[in-house]
């Protein structure tokens, strides 16, 4: 007895690009969830270097860097779905998308350790919208 793996892969696959072209959002929705994603990953692998290089930080002000992180995310988690009932989701999503690229780019160009904190933990608030992607998706 021989299955038809291939078969139903390529008829779910095809049924998926359907249902993504019949409903939009979701793309755009999937799309920010995979970016954040990314980010999560990323970030955090070229922080260390980034810090040492860049600030010559010590280990104690690496590990403030990644205390934000936590602090950015746990803060989120609380205000992002009071932001989702005042402002919608949709509102919310790029809100929050918006904070992560300014923290970013402030982190990336700045050259004092305390702006940097500053920008890095605004940004890691804006990672809360990961669980906003998630609960619309």
């Amino acid at each position: 007895m021989k299955f038809q793996v291939k078969n139903y892969f390529f008829d779910d696959y095809i049924k998926a690009l359907q249902y993504l072209t019949a409903h939009r959002y979701l793309v755009k929705i999937y799309s920010i969830q995979m970016l954040v994603m990314i980010l999560l990953m990323t970030i955090p692998i070229f922080l260390l270097p980034f810090v040492k290089e860049v600030f010559n930080a010590s280990t104690k002000q690496f590990a403030y860097f990644e205390a934000l992180l936590s602090l950015g995310v746990f803060a989120g988690r609380f205000i992002a779905p009071i932001l989702c009932r005042t402002l919608g989701p949709k509102s919310t999503l790029m809100g929050l998308s918006f904070l992560i690229s300014t923290g970013l780019v402030i982190l990336s160009t700045t050259e004092h350790l305390e702006s940097a904190y500053l920008a890095y933990g605004m940004g890691r608030f804006g990672l809360s919208s990961w669980a906003v992607s998630v609960s619309q998706a």
